[in-house]
């Protein structure tokens, strides 16, 4: 069965959980999904519940989205073996797809999707909120946290005030991030000049660090060290405010 653009489909909303490895959360303008391989939306088809699966030409725009057999699943996440198909990822057992039309934003998730797919969404709003290179708004479930570039947490320190408290060792642990010399503020965030000449970004007037300990951008170690270190997180929607993620 050759499926062709024709129809928009509805989005099949993923509820709050844990997610396999192979699957991340991402952000394109303020929408928010649940993504596969380099960045691609993730699909699911009516025709698996009702004896129309995806086969044959179907399969060279949309393929299953691979999963090891061996591994156990994770909350509504779990592996499906079919007849003369690979192993592939289920969301509350209906198997997943990437579309091969595209990986990546924006092309991925085209506007003009099949009659009969669904793309997996979040049903919450990603916040609007003007950043500097260095920095992005980076999802995780169904929150929003600052993070640097890299996807890495990015934190605030309760003992900072009109001069750094963080200064020697403790910047061996928790690195400021870094502004370039001449620029300017951009929305909410400022460039400061620390007194050991360290030009480091403030957002909201509170200097911004990330931790060493966090080893990949999902790590969120250093939240709430010692009752005074605490993750940035924008609250869905909006980005009019701010809640100090503790945990």
């Amino acid at each position: 069965m050759l499926a062709l653009f024709i129809a928009a489909s509805t989005a099949i909303i993923v509820s709050d959980g844990p997610l396999p490895l192979e699957v991340k959360s991402e952000i394109h303008r303020d929408e928010s999904y649940p993504v596969g391989t380099r960045g691609a939306r993730l699909y699911v088809f009516d025709g698996d519940n009702n004896g129309n699966d995806c086969t044959g030409e179907c399969l060279t725009m949309w393929y299953p989205f691979l999963a090891a057999a061996a591994d156990p699943g994770t909350g509504d996440w779990k592996p499906v073996t079919r007849e003369s198909r690979p192993t592939q990822w289920a969301y509350k057992g209906r198997p997943v797809y990437l579309s091969l039309r595209g990986a990546g934003y924006p092309s991925a998730g085209p506007s003009e999707t099949v009659s009969g797919w669904h793309v997996l969404a979040y049903d919450v709003k990603a916040p609007v909120l003007e950043t500097p290179p260095a920095a992005k708004v980076s999802q995780r479930d169904r929150s929003f946290f600052l993070t640097d570039f890299r996807g890495n947490t990015l934190y605030t320190f309760a003992r900072d005030g009109k001069q750094p408290a963080c200064v020697a060792e403790c910047l061996e642990v928790w690195q400021p991030l870094t502004a370039p010399e001449l620029v300017r503020a951009i929305g909410d965030w400022q460039p400061v000049t620390r007194p050991d000449g360290i030009r480091q970004w403030a957002f909201r007037n509170k200097l911004v660090y990330t931790y060493s300990d966090d080893l990949v951008p999902s790590d969120a170690r250093g939240v709430n060290a010692g009752g005074v270190w605490k993750a940035i997180q924008i609250p869905a929607g909006r980005g009019g405010g701010l809640a100090q993620g503790g945990g």
